[in-house]
Formats: C-alpha cells, sequence, structure tokens
C-alpha cells in the first residue's frame, strides 16, 4: 500500500466522504469501531483509561469509550474542556456517550489521579493525530509526562502523542508518550518508520477503515507498506511432478576458522527454503562440522573459487562467518565481476564491497545488498545510515536492491521506490538471525524468485518463523531453534487454494 503525507491522508478522507458516500462523523465511527477489534485481540480486559484530546484522534478515542463500556468494560474517559472548543465530530461523540457506563473525568491544571495512580489497565492515546507539526507544550506535555509515570501498557490510537506523520526536523528530540502498540488508520505514516523514531510506536498495526482505493490510487508517492500478507501471495507452492532439479542450486561463499556456525546458519536456512541444492564454499577446518549437522549439503573448498565450475549456481549468498581476508577479496572480486547468476551480498562481504566501490558497477541488477545499519554506514563512507534520501539514491545510481535490516525493514530499488515491513519479533534481535535471512533469500532466489519478490518473501518468511518459535520474544531460544517453524509456515502457504504454482 502507498505511504501518504498527512494533507494526502486527509484528501483520501475527504475523497470517501464524498463518493462512498459517507458522513465524516460514520467514518469515525467505522475506523474506531475497526480500532477497537484491533484493541481487544491484544488486550480483552481492562479498565481502560482513554485520553482524548479536543480534535478529531480525540473522536476516535470516545467512539472507542462507547464501545468498550457497552462490551462490560469499566471505562475512564479524559477530556479537555470546554468542550465547545472542540471539533464537530467531538462534540458529536461526546454526546453519543451512555451517562452512567463511563468515568469522565476533566484534564487540566490539576492531577490527572486524585488518589493513588492504577496499577493495572491500558491507557489509551487518543490525544493527537498526525498533524503536529510541533514539539508538545502546555497541558498536553503536563498530561503526557503524568502518563508516563506509569507502569501501564500505552496503546496510540493513528499516532503516538508528540509523534508527527510527516518527518520534522528535530524530531527526534521532541518529547512524546511512547506507545506499546500503536493502531495506524489506513497506512503507517512516515513518523512512525522512521529509524529515530520507530520504536517509540511499539508493535505497529495498519487499521483498514474502508477508505476508497481510488482514494489512494490518484496520490503520487515512492514510498510503500508491504504487509505479511501480501507478501505471503509472492509464494509458489511446488507443482506435483516436480523434483530437485526443478528448483534450482544455491551456492554459499561462507565462513572463517573463527566464525564457522553463522555459515553453517546460512546453509541451513538455504537447505530448508527449498532450494533443490545447496553448496557451500567452505574452510577446511568446516568440512567435518558441516557434514555431521547438515547431510544434505554439498560442500566444496573456497579454494575453488574462481572457478569455471562455479558458473552453473542459480543465486549466490556471500559474506556470513567470511573474514577480510585478501583471498576472500579476490574470490568476491571475481564473483562479482564474472558471475551473472543473482547475488546476496551480507557481513563481511558488504565490508570489503565498502572498501572495494570499484565492484559495484558490475553488481548493477543482479545483487541484494543486506546490511544492518553498521554496514550501511560502511558503504556510505561515513554518511548517515539513517537518511532515506542516501538509500533511495544509492539503489538507483547503482541499480541495486538494499534491504536496510532494522526492526522496520526498508527495501530500496533501483527504481527509487522505498518499501517498508515490519516483520517478526524481537526473537530475531541476536547473533546468527542474519545469517539466517541470507540462506533463505539466497534459496529463493535459487528457485527463480526474481530479486525484490525474495527480499519480500524472504522477510515474511524469517519473520514468520520467529513468530511461530518464539512468540512471545523472550530470552531463551536459540537462532537455529527458529529454523523449525519453517515447515508449519511452508505447510501453511501450500494449503489448496492459498498459493499459486510455479
Amino acid at each position: 500500500m502507498k505511504i501518504l503525507n498527512v494533507s494526502q491522508t486527509r484528501a483520501a478522507d475527504q475523497y470517501t466522504i464524498a463518493h462512498e458516500p459517507i458522513s465524516s462523523e460514520a467514518l469515525m465511527e467505522r475506523a474506531a469501531s475497526r480500532a477497537t477489534e484491533h484493541l481487544l485481540t491484544h488486550y480483552s480486559e481492562g479498565p481502560f483509561f482513554i485520553f482524548c484530546g479536543p480534535g478529531n484522534n480525540g473522536g476516535d478515542g470516545l467512539v472507542m469509550a462507547r464501545q468498550l463500556a457497552m462490551q462490560g468494560h469499566t471505562v475512564y474517559v479524559y477530556t479537555f474542556q470546554p468542550h465547545q472548543k472542540c471539533t464537530p465530530d467531538f462534540q458529536a461523540q461526546w454526546k453519543r456517550l451512555p451517562r452512567h457506563r463511563i468515568n469522565r473525568y476533566q484534564l487540566g491544571d490539576e492531577a490527572i489521579w486524585p488518589g493513588p495512580p492504577p496499577d493495572e489497565g491500558v491507557v489509551i492515546d487518543a490525544l493527537l493525530g498526525s498533524g503536529l507539526d510541533r514539539p508538545l507544550e502546555g497541558k498536553l506535555l503536563k498530561t503526557v509526562e503524568e502518563i508516563k509515570t506509569l507502569d501501564l501498557p500505552v496503546v496510540a490510537i493513528d499516532m503516538p502523542t508528540g509523534l508527527p506523520g510527516d518527518i520534522q526536523a528535530g524530531m527526534e528530540q521532541w518529547p512524546l508518550l511512547p506507545a506499546s502498540l500503536t493502531l495506524t488508520f489506513g497506512h503507517p505514516k512516515r513518523g512512525l518508520l522512521h529509524p529515530h523514531t520507530a520504536s517509540q510506536a511499539g508493535r505497529l498495526e495498519v487499521v483498514d477503515i474502508g477508505l476508497l482505493p481510488k482514494s489512494y490510487d490518484q496520490a503520487e508517492s515512492a514510498d510503500f507498506w508491504f504487509t505479511p500478507e501480501e507478501a505471503a501471495l509472492l509464494y509458489r507452492s511446488r507443482p506435483p511432478h516436480s523434483h530437485k532439479g526443478s528448483h534450482g542450486q544455491a551456492a554459499l561463499l561462507a565462513g572463517s576458522p573463527r566464525k564457522g556456525g553463522a555459515a553453517l546458519l546460512a546453509a541451513e536456512a538455504c537447505l530448508r527454503s527449498g532450494a533443490g541444492y545447496t553448496t557451500a564454499f567452505l574452510p577446511a577446518c568446516l568440512k567435518d562440522p558441516a557434514y555431521a549437522r547438515l547431510p544434505e549439503l554439498m560442500q566444496a573448498p573456497q579454494e575453488e573459487l574462481p572457478g569455471e565450475a562455479s558458473l552453473r549456481f542459480h543465486a549466490w549468498g556471500l559474506g556470513p562467518g567470511l573474514a577480510q581476508t585478501p583471498e576472500t577479496k579476490d574470490r568476491l572480486a571475481w564473483l562479482a565481476t564474472q558471475v551473472e547468476a543473482p547475488q546476496v551480498w551480507d557481513a563481511d562481504a558488504l565490508n570489503l564491497l565498502a572498501k572495494h566501490s570499484e565492484w559495484l558497477p558490475h553488481l548493477a541488477d543482479k545483487a541484494l545488498l543486506t546490511p544492518h545499519p553498521g554496514e550501511w554506514k560502511r558503504l556510505l563512507g561515513g554518511k548517515d545510515p539513517y537518511s532515506w534520501s542516501l538509500l533511495r539514491a544509492y539503489a538507483q545510481e547503482h541499480k541495486v536492491y538494499v534491504l536496510l535490516k532494522n526492526s522496520i525493514n526498508t527495501l530500496a530499488t533501483p527504481d527509487g521506490r522505498l518499501c517498508f515491513s515490519q516483520m517478526g519479533n524481537a526473537a530475531l534481535a541476536q547473533a546468527g538471525s542474519g545469517d539466517l535471512l541470507t540462506g533463505l533469500l539466497t534459496g529463493l532466489l535459487a528457485q527463480g524468485y526474481e530479486l525484490e519478490t525474495a527480499a519480500h518473501l524472504g522477510l515474511f518468511l524469517h519473520g514468520g518463523i520467529a513468530e511461530k518459535q518464539a512468540p512471545a520474544a523472550q530470552p531463551g531460544h536459540l537462532t537455529s531453534e527458529l529454523l523449525v517453524g519453517l515447515r508449519a509456515l511452508f505447510a501453511e502457504l501450500s494449503r489448496p487454494g492459498r498459493a499459486r504454482t510455479g
């Protein structure tokens, strides 16, 4: 889906109101109803403390308060006075609140909690929407600071209060109310995606509020949000009469004496991805461990590179566990300049690429770079790794795909698009998870997926196994244990009527 700026979002709302047609009050009712459904999938019990600002974001909060109260939940609503200064839709929703089912309080100069603060429940932040263009001040800032003293989860409606929808200079320094979960309407806003501020939004969920598709079609944007549902549709189930030769030959250049585990993690992920054959070019010290751990893996000594026999592979994964030696540099130079098969560049392959930019012209149209922010900064020569304009320009200039790995992943394409996604959970926040992704991507490319398709599908699989094997995202698991989740994930993708055959 397209990512719009604040003015485009308002235009999409107005287009839907005019052409569905639907009143603005009814659209608010629909949006808030769907937000309530999302909320209850995460927090099924209250009490709910709903803080409502004077605008339509506050009106959304009032609708949610009414709906939660009518379902039997304990609800406390906090609003600013006088209501005559609030938006018309806010005022209409205030009049619809049931008189005896909701506890109402006024926000002002007095403390929010006249007695001891609550020690259980959920805060609903409906103070401000996406249109903020300056730091919080006054009563709003006081309210936010007081809420922050509570040890309660915060669910932001559309945007965490204090975070602008559009990127603003210095916004990472602005005071705000961090959220555990953000339920944003229609599409993500850029303030929710930026590496400096994304962590303040917690888990991000997009709430479909039924805006007409044409309202998005006519808006110009080069930024997109990619959902797990969209990524799952890219999967092609195996034809019933296929064989190992039908699913490609994948190769990995990986491993060194001190980092052999990374090579084995990448190799296992590649094998489990569905590639017909996987061959790993490994150092001699990994020969026996690899045979013992992965009997399905074919091996070749790294000394066989460069070598004409290596041209038979359909995709290459480069980097997991490598060391920046002169021999590795020579092998990568040959692969970059002489091998036309699609390639995934990761880890020390990227660090060597940063030192040898002369390889870049040869990577055009065949390479997917997968840096984390540190590796990306080295590729940029020390420039800001969080600059979207630099990311976009690099992919366009060199005609490569760049997948910048973070809690919000950003894929830059050679045609100038940025595709954002949030897949998986914090179970991936440990050593080895990037090696799994490299193996998955290499296996998908070997099976014939295009570079961009492989990137989206690989992220989906990578995130999906984390959610299956470690849904609570707590410590205690090994990165290698996540791979078992691929069985169930592929089974879901392959069920009749679910996936295309290819």
